[in-house]
């Protein structure tokens, strides 16, 4: 196994397509203007065995530090078949060496095998929940019933708060989820990725032409209170970025912006909508209460630098509101 770097998109778009466990985020087009907007640099990678390409691994890293920084972007890692996988995080593992990348993250989604970390002390693998909602039945009353009594009543708290949802228009994603994202991320003690003002650029500028993204906006009184984005991608949805305002919260505003967002997957055919992660428990029975199962994935550690260091240096962070300070 190598690690060779793909030179033009079609090889790369071919890998991709021939996929089924492939996600909007392996997508060349994607990565490549995420990365021109964020200010990180896109290595595509191709891992390639017997001389032949086999899979795509996507690596996006700050140009400045030489390490991944953490991406809002659901199962974005390597997309090989099985049988190489152990192979090519081997050879992976190298390639961060010699290019001295302190830290690289990747993620699996739940259609992948977990990856093996037992050859390489290196690697650290974790598993985490997520919440997939079936949507084969393509029916809406099916959908309807199968929510959990507590949505169908924020269903109705929405419609009485004067909650109501529509497709977002050109210049939305801008002006409302960097406000949305900030906000909701403070709720957890946390710091939005820098990227979001990024992604919501390239909303603005894709969501008229891109019939992958179902981008929602949730209004209050005709007043934006929040904005939800999907991205499909063959048979599957996912759940992107987005959210509402802390203080709408109250008034159903959450559930009627995920209603809108899967009623709109399941009329263009979608067969199954992933809510992606957990966050913590009360997200995790909320994303349930849509009827959605848990299901594992798999996130990826890779760090150079010695664990004894590493834990030492976590202790050293003290936190104040809105993220982490040394």
């Amino acid at each position: 196994m190598r690690l060779v770097v793909c030179g033009a998109s079609g090889v790369w778009d071919e890998l991709v397509a021939a996929d089924s466990r492939a996600t909007p985020f392996h997508d060349w087009s994607f990565l490549r203007d995420i990365a021109a907007r964020s200010g990180w640099r896109f290595r595509p990678l191709l891992a390639v065995a017997d001389g032949h390409p086999v899979g795509v691994v996507p690596v996006l890293s700050l140009r400045r530090i030489p390490m991944t920084p953490p991406l809002p972007f659901p199962y974005l890692g390597p997309l090989v078949p099985s049988q190489h996988l152990r192979g090519t995080l081997s050879v992976l593992r190298r390639w961060q060496v010699r290019h001295a990348h302190l830290l690289f993250r990747a993620a699996f989604s739940p259609q992948q095998p977990p990856p093996p970390a037992e050859s390489d002390p290196g690697l650290e693998v974790d598993v985490e929940p997520t919440y997939v909602l079936d949507l084969s039945h393509g029916d809406e009353s099916t959908y309807l019933s199968g929510l959990h009594s507590d949505r169908r009543a924020a269903l109705r708290r929405a419609a009485r708060s004067g909650i109501t949802t529509r497709p977002s228009l050109p210049g939305e994603a801008l002006a409302v989820l960097p406000q949305v994202m900030q906000r909701s991320f403070e709720r957890h003690d946390a710091e939005a990725p820098r990227s979001v003002t990024a992604i919501a650029e390239y909303l603005d500028e894709r969501m008229g032409s891109d019939g992958r993204l179902i981008v929602e906006t949730v209004l209050e009184h005709e007043q934006p209170v929040g904005l939800l984005v999907g991205v499909r991608h063959g048979d599957r949805a996912y759940g992107w970025v987005g959210g509402t305002l802390p203080e709408s919260l109250r008034t159903g505003a959450s559930t009627a912006a995920y209603d809108a967002v899967i009623r709109r997957a399941l009329h263009d055919g979608v067969l199954s909508f992933d809510f992606y992660g957990h966050v913590d428990a009360g997200v995790g029975r909320f994303k349930a209460s849509f009827g959605a199962e848990q299901q594992p994935f798999w996130t990826l550690r890779s760090s150079l630098v010695p664990r004894r260091l590493a834990v030492l240096r976590r202790r050293s962070t003290w936190r104040r509101p809105g993220g982490r300070v040394q």
